[in-house]
């Protein structure tokens, strides 16, 4: 991965933080985008060692926004040259049942893990279309949008959409040599099981193979998995790190 480009959205918590520690492990330039957390931000950034400090780079924005994107995919070709990959893991949840869920939940939930995934794929295409080598999108979606869960009417149905617009932007991009696939993961430890009651957690945990939950760090290596180059014949495809969840 050195001197590979790399952006992960939603990049500052969680899977996200992870997955670029990850890359900036293996010596990539990594950009993290987030959209509120400046403190967050910022001591993600003073943790680093100098040497990954030098190769991380920081970008406050709403992936619904199109100007921000414009503006940020301009910067990133200008000051990098170059686009190897895209992470797309930026996600919120708004939990509710159908019959329950206010408009403004549902719609602000589609409006960031879906358009903003897709915002993002198709502004990021357009640099990676002028690489002559390949190129990789990975979008992060959920068990949720697999198995569907009640409680979770929006954010189930936006990842379930994930899944399919990643298998139609692998064929849409594939004349380009840019990679899209997908990592679906179950139950990770991350702030989001803050507001999972503990017997979810539980009966979750239970309905694995594992018998556990997952690591964001058992993310991070699937996806550097996916963009190491001995996997070549690997496209629009879905793969699961859920510990083997069966509903």
């Amino acid at each position: 991965m050195t001197n590979k480009t790399i952006i992960v959205t939603g990049g500052t918590k969680g899977i996200g933080k992870s997955i670029v520690l990850e890359f900036l492990k293996q010596k990539a330039q990594v950009i993290a985008v987030y959209s509120k957390d400046d403190i967050s931000a910022q001591k993600m950034k003073d943790d680093l060692s100098e040497s990954d400090r030098n190769r991380f780079f920081l970008y406050k924005g709403s992936i619904e926004d199109v100007d921000f994107l414009r503006n940020f995919f301009k910067d990133i070709e200008a000051k990098f040259g170059k686009l190897n990959v895209l992470i797309n893991n930026a996600g919120i949840n708004k939990d509710g049942l159908f019959l329950d869920m206010e408009e403004d939940d549902w719609n602000s939930v589609m409006a960031t893990n879906l358009k903003g995934t897709l915002n993002m794929s198709l502004f990021a295409s357009e640099i990676m279309k002028k690489s002559t080598g390949p190129s990789h999108i990975i979008n992060i979606s959920s068990i949720s949008g697999v198995f569907g869960r009640a409680g979770q009417a929006n954010y189930a149905c936006s990842k379930g959409a994930i899944i399919g617009m990643t298998k139609l932007l692998a064929k849409k991009f594939a004349e380009y040599s840019i990679f899209v696939n997908a990592i679906v993961p179950g139950l990770i430890r991350t702030d989001m099981m803050e507001d999972m009651p503990e017997e979810k957690i539980e009966e979750i945990s239970n309905a694995t193979i594992l018998k556990r939950f997952g690591e964001p760090e058992e993310v991070a290596k699937t996806a550097l998995f996916l963009v190491s180059g001995d996997f070549s014949y690997v496209s629009g495809t879905c793969i699961k790190v859920d510990g083997g969840y069966s509903k």
